[in-house]
């Protein structure tokens, strides 16, 4: 079993473990919901009702208006008439079915009742109903609350493990999806059991149908599928000799744009959403490759070896040219993929970059080499806001600068390491002539992390077309709102000929 395999079998561990857990946790959800289903105060029917009963063809009753003993019935003038009396005996004559009011028989009026075949034992009975109030609050409540719960659930962990398991081969495909059914089970008998099937003996109340919890279920299934079917599009792996390449595609453009981002922390894992978000702007135009550095950095590994990675990734895609757009860090390797492989770039654009070490570019990773080395991750990261984005773009989000820094952070300072020592090796000076494709550069004048002449020195070389946000650092990638507008403008621009081409 190779190292990759031994991978995705403990991520199918963890995914299986974490669900069981999830669902352990969501109990107290489901209890809240059942609370908002409360049995109300009893209610009592104060009329009194009659019982009218029959026994052996006699019916006794006295005439409303007669009083009792009274024999004859009083005419109009006040004589005593001829009306006959109730004998004993009742006539041949059919009993008309019409029941005066309020001497109905129990099959017609439910509410006269009848507990017992001895008219002896017959007695009035006053009704009583039981109704169940629905605090919405706290049932709607409880759906939402797990909803969310499980939305974020989702993005922290499940989809760290769906999407390497959803590759293209149907083994792995089967580690994600076994879990996940067997999780699925799991919800249904749990919601069954312990809120809904106590809930429906309660009955329909309010007119809301006990089975609306099972929308949790749905609603899991819905947004799983889902969301791994975006991650799995959007967060690709290359498997290389020793490690794992990761990538991101998403657009559907007719032409590719590679972007290679700069120096971090994590990987590109589950990035993909976000890098969709912020780089939307081309999916119209192109189909988009974010290309990382790989997951296991070998020792002494040079920015012109992870350029060689990219031209390996290009190749296992099936990308025979693009358009790269490199930044920071990511566009220092694409100025050797450049160079050594002038064929797959049709045209470069160079974002907040060095050809070399320069004295701000020593310093900046030498202070977090020694960060690293200490195991101070979070600094890094909370520095790589403060450092990189102007003061006025830090200001909104800086109450909860601490909490961000400590959110992605990896297990390992090794990757991290290796990374910042390529880049100090980095010096491409020599053999930017070479470079014949199209060039923009664009700079920063306020950029503490590779100087603000880092961009003129590179147009200088490379005879291109520059553009300098004075007021903006090395954040001047995702901070100038105008920046996406710039290169593609660059990017559509038709390629000039050379004029020796075009001679005969």
């Amino acid at each position: 079993m190779t190292d990759w395999e031994k991978d995705l079998l403990k991520k199918a561990a963890i995914l299986f473990v974490s669900l069981l857990a999830f669902a352990v946790i969501s109990i107290p959800i489901y209890f809240l919901m059942l609370a908002g289903v409360k049995e109300s105060d009893t209610e009592t029917n104060s009329e009194t009702q009659a019982v009218v009963y029959e026994v052996e063809n006699r019916v006794d009753f006295t005439a409303p208006d007669a009083a009792p003993g009274d024999s004859e019935a009083v005419g109009e003038d006040g004589e005593a008439g001829n009306s006959e009396m109730v004998s004993e005996e009742f006539s041949s004559e059919p009993v008309s079915e019409e029941i005066p009011a309020g001497f109905e028989s129990p099959e017609t009026n439910p509410a006269l009742i009848m507990p017992s075949a001895n008219p002896e034992d017959l007695r009035i009975e006053q009704l009583t109903r039981t109704g169940f109030k629905l605090n919405g609050f706290a049932f709607f409540g409880g759906i939402v609350l797990a909803m969310v719960l499980y939305a974020v659930y989702f993005e922290l962990v499940l989809k760290k493990q769906f999407y390497p398991l959803m590759q293209q081969e149907k083994g792995m495909l089967l580690f994600a999806l076994i879990p996940f059914l067997m999780f699925t089970i799991i919800e249904g008998v749990e919601l069954t059991l312990v809120p809904l099937k106590v809930t429906e003996g309660y009955a329909h109340f309010q007119g809301i149908p006990w089975e609306i919890g099972y929308v949790l279920i749905v609603y899991y299934m819905f947004y799983t599928l889902i969301g791994t079917w975006l991650d799995t599009n959007m967060n690709r792996v290359l498997e290389f000799e020793d490690s794992v390449f990761r990538y991101s595609k998403f657009g559907n453009g007719p032409r590719n744009l590679i972007i290679i981002p700069g120096l971090n922390l994590a990987t590109l894992e589950g990035k993909g959403l976000s890098l969709a978000w912020m780089f939307r702007m081309y999916t119209k135009d192109y189909t988009v490759y974010v290309m990382d550095k790989k997951d296991n950095v070998p020792k002494d590994a040079t920015i012109e070896d992870m350029a060689e990675d990219i031209a390996t990734a290009m190749d296992k895609v099936g990308i025979v040219s693009a358009d790269v757009y490199g930044v920071s860090m990511g566009g220092m390797i694409a100025q050797y993929l450049t160079l050594n492989h002038p064929d797959l770039v049709d045209k470069l654009v160079l974002c907040v970059t060095a050809s070399c070490k320069n004295e701000t570019v020593e310093k900046y990773i030498n202070h977090n080499l020694v960060l690293a080395k200490k195991g101070d991750l979070e600094t890094i990261q909370k520095e790589g806001v403060t450092e990189l984005f102007t003061e006025e773009y830090v200001k909104p989000i800086k109450p909860f600068l601490s909490l961000m820094s400590k959110v992605g952070l990896p297990k390992s300072n090794v990757r991290f390491i290796r990374l910042c020592q390529a880049i100090l090796g980095m010096d491409s000076r020599d053999r930017l002539k070479e470079i014949k494709c199209p060039v923009y550069v664009i700079g920063a004048g306020r950029d503490r992390v590779v100087g603000a002449d880092a961009a003129e020195e590179l147009a200088e070389a490379l005879g291109c077309e520059k553009f300098v946000y004075r007021n903006l650092g090395h954040g001047a990638y995702q901070e100038a709102k105008d920046i996406n507008d710039r290169i593609l403008r660059f990017l559509h621009k038709p390629v000039r000929v050379h004029k020796d081409e075009d001679e005969e």
